[in-house]
Parts: structure tokens; C-alpha cells; sequence
């Protein structure tokens, strides 16, 4: 049976050394979930956010097969995962998934200058629940915005 973590320090040694966003997000419970097939003592976890699951740990044929419904970009850590999602989806396609850059800063004098050459018509704004109800119609659009729930 695969359990959500609370307790996600439980995990923590499993993906370390795994130098991503989206995991240090779930296990610091920002966004996104920790998945297990034991919650007391787990050996192997799932990290999930978005539409992209994080394995790490001893491979769980359990935790693979379970996988969050619809499309899941599926990342194994090391080669006995990558094996194993391979052998529970023979027909999913396998794909290279180049690392987003982690030096970089966010400069907002620069947003604003982008924000002032929108083409006549455009426009930035926050993101609100019609809008939020519109992303969530297009695959694309919805995963931008699945890991936020609208208060």
C-alpha cells in the first residue's frame, strides 16, 4: 500500500545529493507530496509535484505501479529505477530531461522592463480564480498551476 509522509525528514537521506527544486519542495512541504510503501521505516519514496514523481531510495515496483493518475513525467534517481519504470511501463516513452539552471537570481527590474514592452492589448496580473478555473482546461496550462489550490 503507498501512504502519504508526513514526516518527510524521514526521507531526507534518500534524496540527497539530488540537487532539484521540486524535491526540496515536497520535503520541505511547500508544495507537492512524499509518497512511501512504509511509513515507519521507509526505505524507498516518491516525491511528487506537478506532474513530475522524484524516486529515490531502494526501487518499490509498488510505489511505480501506484503513480499519480494522468500524465506523470516519471525521474528515477539511478539506473535501478530507471529498470524498473521501464519494466512496469514498457510502452511509456523515454525521454532526456535536461536540469533547470540553479545559479540564477530573480531580477525584477528586468520583469518590469518585460512588462512594459507587452504588445498594445497585453497584459500581466495575478492569477485568480477565473483564471486559475481556465489554466486548469489545458493540459499544458493546468500543469503550471496544479500544485496551487485557490482559497
Amino acid at each position: 500500500m503507498v501512504y502519504e509522509l508526513k514526516d518527510t525528514s524521514r526521507v531526507e537521506a534518500l534524496f540527497e545529493s539530488w540537487n532539484e527544486t521540486l524535491i526540496y519542495s515536497c520535503l520541505q512541504r511547500v508544495m507537492g507530496k512524499v509518497f512511501v510503501t512504509d511509513k515507519d521505516s521507509p526505505i524507498s519514496a516518491m516525491a511528487f509535484v506537478g506532474c513530475f514523481a522524484f524516486y529515490a531510495g531502494e526501487p518499490d515496483r509498488e510505489l511505480v505501479i501506484n503513480k499519480p493518475d494522468g500524465f506523470v513525467i516519471m525521474t528515477p534517481k539511478d539506473d535501478s529505477w530507471a529498470s524498473l519504470i521501464e519494466d512496469c511501463f514498457p510502452d511509456a516513452r523515454k525521454i532526456t530531461r535536461y536540469a533547470i539552471r540553479k545559479d540564477t537570481r530573480f531580477d525584477r527590474d528586468e520583469l518590469a522592463k518585460m512588462a512594459a514592452g507587452l504588445p498594445e492589448g497585453y497584459e500581466l496580473k495575478k492569477i485568480d480564480s477565473d483564471i486559475y478555473d481556465l489554466c486548469m482546461t489545458d493540459p499544458v496550462t493546468a500543469d503550471f498551476v496544479s500544485v496551487y489550490v485557490m482559497i
